[in-house]
């Protein structure tokens, strides 16, 4: 029988009362829960300590990498399971990542890497992709386009370089290769006041149109390749969301979120775009 692995469930907070009980109460199965709080003035934390005692406050510096790789430090299980605030694992969760873990090959410098469409013998992996729906009342999630599968790379094999790069779009520092798309472990999204979800919250992504704007301008992309992007990202990501996604079969919201999205994407280009000729 192999044998069991522990699992720490991470979770960053900011004032997620309304949140953050679901959250814990769908994970309360790990091993350990660490709640990382950057300063929240409601009840969050009151609630919090209901699920764990390993509670802590660490200053946000607009840099999600760095809570995340905090968190980490405060972690004691072989696998990590990442978690939103607003988000939750249905019922059955528990067994099927169990059992996930439980089939994975332990680590070991002597196994040569591949890439993992499966259990593979002599393969060894570091890290799980779930789908996330993204739910825009408790009945209805977005099931096409750009909101659904929605891949999440949420669980990880603790190692010691183990950290997370990108101060918005964070992502673990690990080869893709040695990860696996897993379709029938779901993670859920109380996506209703996301910066998808209305016009008005568009001002949210502001801080991601400056960021991705940045690195674009720093890359090796010509000025020439980011002007005529300027006029074709807005309608190419409208057309390969909404026509070849199919975007447009999740109706209004489906295709407001797209809108969102595109106007994002354009706006990351015309930001670079200025940024590079006001650095001439």
């Amino acid at each position: 029988m192999p044998r069991r692995s522990k699992i720490t469930a991470i979770i960053l907070t900011l004032n997620e009362e309304k949140n953050i009980a679901d959250c814990l109460k769908s994970v309360k199965w790990v091993d350990e829960i660490v709640v990382v709080d950057s300063g929240s003035t409601d009840k969050t934390i009151e609630i919090a300590k209901e699920y764990t005692d390993k509670i802590y406050y660490h200053k946000f510096e607009s840099d999600f990498s760095k809570q995340r790789n905090f968190a980490i430090t405060k972690a004691k299980g072989e696998w990590i399971l990442f978690l939103d605030a607003d988000e939750t694992l249905p019922k059955g969760s528990e067994e099927k990542i169990k059992e996930l873990i439980a089939n994975t090959p332990s680590r070991s410098p002597c196994l040569p890497a591949g890439r993992h469409s499966g259990h593979l013998e002599g393969e060894t992996i570091e890290g799980f992709w779930f789908p996330r729906r993204n739910y825009i009342n408790k009945a209805r999630y977005l099931k096409h386009g750009l909101f659904y599968p929605d891949w999440q790379l949420r669980l990880l094999r603790y190692t010691k370089g183990l950290q997370f790069i990108g101060s918005i779009h964070e992502q673990p520092d690990i080869s893709h290769d040695k990860t696996q798309k897993v379709k029938d472990v779901e993670i859920f999204h109380n996506s209703s006041r996301t910066k998808y979800d209305s016009f008005f919250s568009f001002y949210r992504l502001f801080p991601f149109i400056k960021a991705d704007g940045q690195k674009l301008a720093s890359s090796s992309t010509s000025t020439t390749q980011i002007f005529l992007s300027s006029f074709s990202t807005f309608f190419l990501e409208l057309w390969w969301n909404l026509v070849r996604r199919q975007g447009h079969k999740d109706g209004w919201p489906g295709i407001r979120g797209t809108l969102i999205w595109a106007l994002y994407k354009e706006l990351s280009v015309i930001y670079a775009l200025v940024s590079r000729i006001i650095k001439r």
